[in-house]
């Protein structure tokens, strides 16, 4: 008999519990994200931007940095 009215309070304090963390989650829903990881765009968005960015066919910009970068002047060499 004590382990069912222990086990009986150990349900309602669960399903207390649950439904206390389900009112807590819904009400910070309302007003923002509120579960799992923050996505790259939240954490670092300039990073996220560069990334599309160079992603882009034809990114503007550092074209010409880029290529002399990895391609150096033979020319310059040759002094």
């Amino acid at each position: 008999m004590m382990r069912q009215i222990a086990g009986s309070f150990a349900q309602y304090e669960k399903c207390r519990l649950v439904s206390k963390l389900r009112a807590a989650r819904e009400r910070k829903r309302a007003t923002g994200k509120c579960e799992g990881r923050k996505s790259h765009v939240e954490v670092n968005p300039d990073l996220v931007r560069e990334a599309k960015r160079l992603r882009r066919r034809s990114p503007k910009g550092h074209q010409r940095s880029l290529r002399d970068m990895y391609q150096p002047n033979w020319r310059a060499l040759d002094m």
